[in-house]
């Protein structure tokens, strides 16, 4: 019998060994996937607890989908900023939330249980625009996009000039390790002026934005002749608006809904809006799949835009032409900047579908198709004028080119998706 023991001891361990095992393979209680288990619309801002702060929850990414992983228990912070907006679950602006089990969520302080995705806000969560004395660009000023739920979470900085209506440079982050997995949201909200007095004082932005407005537009600035050369009200040769933070380089559909202030805009003509620029912000997202690393993204303007007008005068475009503010930019350029390892590359689009044909931009000698920014395809879209004419620079020359865009400490040029 005692020589039994052992046996049974050894049978013992090796169970609590597999026990063990099993505890500690054992995936996580809640797995909320982003596109499939939150609210069809008026999400909450989810944070988590960082020390003694709350920061932006960042989901995981399984199999391309944006997956939120929480151990049984687990705290999960849901807001709904805004003036008289709450979690209709619990009535309340912010709660704490604990992980039961799949998509199960309990409420802190009572016996509420729900489903994430009946966990939705009694309207929209909005961001908010903040000023400050902080100045750039020695016409500018430094305001921040964001949400104010268990402290401040900016989302993009901006280099604005409030008297001129014009901004100069946006700055953000773009998640690289979960924008794969990003929330897919169809509805889009419609652009703020940001409800600060100091912006766009004495007009109304989304005004001049119209089509209608702008067919006076261009009948004012060029004349009726040449108006129908350069605007089409039922085709895409008029002035968007053109996202400079773009949402796509967003997580959450609230995170995305943050980027329509008109300070993250300017006028931007749509046919360049739905080309190349669109191709060199998806470009950017792709090198941040690959990478899945954070990039720092500067995305600014440079130059008003001119065109000639019945007597073959160069006539400077201002959205509202009736006081020479909301300059129509002569070109876009955005930064993309990996701060790990310090390298760098600015990518410039011509905001002029009109240049004549072979037209070269004056900033640099072309590197997009050498770093692996463009593939041949791509390279011969890069050329069309009319869908908006774009290179790549280092960044040392976009910056003498542009004196107001901010310094990044970029000691290499950084290589694109197609490297």
């Amino acid at each position: 019998m005692p020589a039994l023991i052992p046996v049974v001891f050894l049978l013992s361990i090796g169970w609590v060994a597999r026990f063990q095992f099993a505890a500690c393979t054992e995936g996580p209680s809640c797995s909320i996937n982003v596109n499939r288990d939150l609210p069809s619309q008026n999400q909450p801002i989810m944070l988590k607890k960082m020390g003694k702060d709350y920061t932006l929850l960042i989901p995981s990414v399984k199999r391309r989908q944006g997956i939120i992983e929480l151990n049984k228990g687990e705290e999960l912070v849901l807001a709904c900023p805004g003036k008289n907006n709450y979690l209709k679950e619990v009535k309340k602006e912010a709660v704490q939330t604990n992980c039961v089990s799949d998509t199960k969520l309990s409420a802190n302080g009572s016996n509420a249980v729900f489903d994430t995705k009946s966990a939705g806000c009694a309207q929209p969560v909005q961001a908010v625009v903040k000023n400050s004395t902080e100045r750039c660009a020695q016409v500018g000023k430094i305001y921040q996009i964001g949400f104010e739920a268990q402290g401040w979470h900016p989302m993009v900085t901006v280099c604005h000039d409030p008297s001129s209506a014009n901004t100069l440079f946006t700055k953000h982050t773009l998640i690289g390790a979960a924008i794969q997995g990003a929330e897919r949201e169809s509805h889009r909200p419609r652009f703020s002026d940001g409800q600060l007095d100091e912006l766009y004082y004495g007009f109304n932005p989304d005004y001049y934005y119209k089509k209608k407005t702008q067919g006076n537009l261009f009948k004012n600035v060029v004349g009726n002749v040449k108006k129908s050369e350069y605007y089409e009200e039922n085709g895409d040769k008029f002035l968007s608006r053109g996202h400079l933070a773009p949402d796509g380089d967003f997580v959450f559909g609230s995170w995305q809904f943050a980027t329509y202030f008109y300070i993250n805009a300017a006028p931007q003509w749509q046919v360049v809006n739905g080309k190349n620029w669109l191709t060199v912000e998806k470009l950017v997202r792709k090198l941040g799949i690959k990478m899945a690393d954070d990039l720092i993204v500067v995305t600014g303007t440079y130059g008003i835009m001119e065109l000639e007008d019945e007597r073959k005068a160069a006539r400077k475009l201002y959205l509202n032409y009736q006081k020479n503010v909301l300059p129509v930019p002569q070109c876009f350029w955005k930064a993309v900047y990996h701060p790990k390892s310090k390298q760098g590359i600015s990518i410039i689009t011509s905001n002029n579908p009109y240049l004549p044909k072979n037209s070269k931009l004056p900033f640099c000698k072309d590197i997009c198709f050498d770093k692996g920014w463009a593939n041949a395809n791509i390279t011969a879209e890069f050329r069309i004028a009319e869908k908006g004419l774009t290179i790549c620079c280092t960044y040392a020359e976009l910056r003498k080119a542009v004196p107001h865009a901010p310094f990044l400490d970029v000691q290499e040029t950084l290589r694109g998706p197609h490297f």
